[in-house]
């Protein structure tokens, strides 16, 4: 009997896009509703900010990229840290300083006399919705004399910056 459950629950997850449990098993339903983003990214009036164009596009390629990238390099810390949390980021001002070579490559240049920058201001708050931090920051990286980044992760410095902060963020008990 239980051979032919599972056999039908088979069937149903290729035909179906559905799965089976029984009372005994301890499955993880892939098709529950999604859980809200534990990071959220906003912009306070971008067009001030000193230096927000990735890969020389526009505020809305930007901003997406920028988005993608921070949001995935803090996900992994707020899951270790702070499961459950929600961390959102008003990002205030924001300075790439650097330059693209020329070529194919498209490489950022960052030297230690420009250093990137980000101003911003936090909220964390616990599950049930309560605020535990808030603030605001100003991050500027202490990059080698120079530095390289590619384009295919055009704000690693940016990211690394938000996950050093996110790690040593203190939150009162």
């Amino acid at each position: 009997m239980k051979l032919t459950f599972y056999a039908i629950c088979a069937l149903g997850v290729i035909i179906g896009d559905f799965g089976c449990t029984s009372a005994g098993d301890r499955a993880v339903s892939t098709s529950a509703p999604s859980a809200p983003a534990v990071v959220t990214v906003d912009f306070v009036d971008p067009g001030r900010f000193t230096d927000f164009r990735i890969n020389n596009r526009d505020f809305q390629h930007s901003s997406t990229v920028f988005t993608r990238d921070i949001t995935s390099a803090l996900k992994p810390v707020m899951a270790r840290r702070f499961p459950g949390h929600t961390l959102s980021l008003r990002y205030t001002n924001i300075d790439l300083a650097g330059r693209r070579t020329s070529g194919p490559q498209g490489l950022r240049v960052v030297s230690a006399s420009t250093p990137p920058s980000l101003a911003f201001d936090y909220v964390l708050q616990n599950p049930s919705g309560r605020t535990i931090a808030s603030g605001s920051r100003r991050l500027v990286a202490s990059a080698p004399a120079s530095s390289f980044e590619s384009r295919s992760r055009p704000v690693q410095i940016e990211a690394n910056m938000m996950q050093r902060w996110l790690q040593t963020l203190r939150v009162p008990q």
